[in-house]
């Protein structure tokens, strides 16, 4: 679970709090108070598997739940710019339509839950809202109209996570960047069919989180459950816990 907060200017860990106050009259610092409060108040310590969760590295989201980690708060931009989206969403909801709303389903004995940003009920339609660091005329996937996969894995995930409670007929997902923003729709992708693979390997971490997700890391570890790390780029230096994570490679 987050700890504690890297200080840029102080060069030492501090809290919450204390970056709240520090951040009210720090004019050298770029941390606004509001946006501190934001990332403390919405910053994700879900204990359940949620459908986030088997996007990437299933190590990752476990040593994420059972091990203290220190953030720097700067890189949480992100977090802050797309929760400026869902406070518009919220505040100007449309008839028919359920916002932010968690859903959980049990997928072979493991409960999976989700919160999609937008479901439209009378139009069948899951929208996810999805804001980029920079421009989308310069993002070498969407400037040519191809929509990311992990989205695409998303709010596929979404629909089953749903398709009990609503008819679901088509995916959206919303990109804001810098210079504008784009809607595309996603395909539906079937059970059993080849474009189905990586949405079965996100469910395939999700049975793998399952053994492992209520265990104390030393049991875990004892019993031999930990995954292997799936190395992406975020493992060099752009993963919370990659240091830890190299210590318990380094040990066997």
């Amino acid at each position: 679970m987050i700890k504690n907060i890297k200080c840029n200017i102080k060069e030492e860990t501090v809290t919450f709090d204390e970056c709240i106050n520090c951040s009210k009259q720090a004019f050298n610092c770029p941390v606004t108070p509001e946006y501190a409060l934001y990332i403390k108040s919405n910053i994700s310590e879900m204990s359940s598997i949620s459908v986030t969760k088997l996007l990437g590295c299933p190590r990752k989201a476990y040593l994420l739940k059972v091990i203290d980690y220190d953030i720097n708060i700067l890189d949480m931009y992100y977090a802050f710019r797309g929760g400026l989206t869902h406070l518009l969403l919220e505040k100007y909801n449309m008839q028919d339509c359920i916002i932010e709303t968690e859903f959980s389903k049990e997928y072979n004995g493991v409960v999976i839950t989700g919160k999609p940003d937008k479901i439209d009920i009378k139009n069948g339609i899951i929208y996810d809202y999805k804001t980029i660091t920079g421009r989308i005329g310069d993002d070498r996937t969407l400037k040519w109209g191809a929509v990311r996969l992990k989205d695409q894995i998303q709010v596929n995930i979404y629909k089953w996570l749903v398709e009990d409670k609503f008819d679901i007929r088509k995916l959206v997902v919303v990109y804001f960047g810098t210079d504008f923003s784009i809607k595309k729709e996603v395909e539906i992708r079937q059970p059993n069919t080849k474009k189905y693979k990586d949405i079965q390997q996100a469910f395939d971490r999700a049975l793998l989180l399952g053994k492992m997700w209520n265990k104390p890391l030393e049991q875990a570890i004892k019993e031999k459950l930990l995954p292997p790390i799936e190395k992406t780029w975020e493992c060099d230096g752009y993963c919370d816990v990659n240091l830890f994570c190299k210590k318990l490679e380094d040990k066997k």
